[in-house]
């Protein structure tokens, strides 16, 4: 059972619910301690993240979208403390693929403890920057940015498709070269993922 939690919000995630009543009540219930970091701008997460690690928490709880639980989980590289995943974002694909329930109190539950078990999950890497899902160039990459905060703000998840829509008129081919696992690979097309 978790004792020490820091959750970690982003305010303008893709889900409008009252998320501190929730996360409240549950936490309450569960006797909980917990602290609660709000983001103001990127990086930030990461930094609560690894703030979190330095005063001992058992989990740091991150609310919001992909992007929001890939940064904390950046934060949390190289320690022992868990991440649990509060689903708030718009497509909130990480949650669905490790079958994380989409209901807010559902989902602290599980950061509780209430059965729950830890996994251990890869993290990839470019650079600096970490990564949990996948990594894309080419076409996947340009739908994924032109499906901005504004675009989602408006249609939801129907963002993402919009953007697929636009970019599909004229997708660009690009020429790649890889080496995976040590076989070079050469081929054309228009993502790379």
């Amino acid at each position: 059972m978790t004792q020490k939690m820091q959750v970690i919000i982003n305010p303008v995630a893709g889900q409008d619910e009252p998320v501190l009543q929730q996360l409240n009540a549950v936490l309450r219930e569960c006797a909980v301690d917990w602290e609660i970091a709000v983001t103001k701008q990127a990086g930030d997460a990461r930094r609560f993240a690894q703030q979190a690690v330095h005063h001992g928490v058992d989990i740091v709880a991150a609310y919001g979208g992909d992007g929001t639980v890939a940064e904390v989980a950046s934060g949390l590289v190289g320690s022992s403390v868990a991440l649990a995943i509060l689903p708030g974002g718009t497509a909130n694909v990480m949650a669905l693929e490790l079958g994380i329930p989409t209901d807010l109190a559902q989902a602290a539950r599980l950061a509780c403890g209430v059965e729950s078990r830890l996994e251990k999950i890869d993290m990839g890497q470019v650079y600096d920057k970490h990564f949990l899902l996948r990594a894309g160039v080419g076409l996947e990459a340009a739908i994924t940015e032109q499906a901005d905060r504004s675009l989602k703000d408006r249609l939801g998840i129907l963002a993402y498709f919009w953007s697929a829509l636009r970019n599909l008129r004229n997708p660009e081919i690009a020429h790649y070269q890889l080496v995976l696992d040590g076989q070079a690979i050469e081929c054309a097309g228009v993502t790379c993922t």
